[in-house]
Parts: C-alpha cells; sequence; structure tokens
C-alpha cells in the first residue's frame, strides 16, 4: 500500500464520453505529477452511483468508487470553486472538489486537502485531494 492516499472527485454528465472521463483523469494525473498507483477512490454525487463510467474510472485504477449526497457534500469545507449552477440543480456547490474530500473524510484522514482544485472538459469535472 501506498503512502500516499489519493481520491479523485468527478462529476460528469450524462452524455460524457469515456474517453473525455479518462483523459482529464490522466491529464490531470500527469500535470499533477501524481501516480495512478496512489488512486484509492474515485468519487462523486450519489445520483452517479449506478453510472457505468464512475465504474469504469475506479476499474481502469484499481480503486474504490465511493458517492455521497448532496447534503455530505455541502457540508465539506475547503472548496476552493463552488458553483451556483451545481448548487441550483443538486442542492451543493461543488460535486468534484466536495466528493474528494468526502473520500478522504470518510476513510478517517481528517488532514485531507485538494493538491489540485476543479479542472474542467466539455462534459466533466475532476479534483484531486490528498492525504
Amino acid at each position: 500500500m501506498s503512502a500516499r492516499q489519493l481520491a479523485i472527485g468527478i462529476g460528469f454528465r450524462h452524455q460524457c464520453a469515456a474517453y473525455e472521463l479518462m483523459a482529464l483523469i490522466e491529464s490531470a494525473l500527469q500535470r499533477s505529477q501524481l501516480l495512478g498507483a496512489d488512486v484509492s477512490w474515485i468519487a462523486s454525487h450519489h445520483t452517479k452511483r449506478d453510472d457505468p463510467l464512475l465504474a469504469e474510472a475506479a476499474q481502469r485504477f484499481g480503486c474504490q468508487r465511493i458517492t455521497f449526497d448532496s447534503q455530505q457534500l455541502a457540508a465539506q469545507d475547503g472548496v476552493t470553486r463552488p458553483s451556483h449552477a451545481v448548487e441550483q440543480r443538486l442542492g451543493t456547490a461543488s460535486v468534484a472538489e466536495a466528493a474528494a474530500l468526502a473520500a478522504l473524510h470518510e476513510a478517517g484522514y481528517r488532514s485531507a486537502r485538494l493538491v489540485l482544485a476543479k479542472q474542467r472538459s466539455a462534459n466533466a469535472t475532476l479534483a484531486i485531494a490528498e492525504a
């Protein structure tokens, strides 16, 4: 097991293709000089719980997938790029950043922090948190 614990929070529209999401994740890891092997969780909003893209991302990195409801996401401290549009639609101002932080908090890492703030592609957002 790696000493570094990473959680990737993702949000995506229903029309997001797997290649787009995977390219966003790979690019973010590379830009941040992080290793895919250190990713322990792929996290998102509970509406994505059964989405094949969430499952595919977790399988690609050999990690757990976890989802959180809007109330859990809204309670996360450390969100740097909230979205009014997301808040209107889901009841939380953040999915990607909040989900990444929530995954680490759920695992007992109280010192979790964002190492990569929200990034976006045409149909997806991503953030990375570290413990």
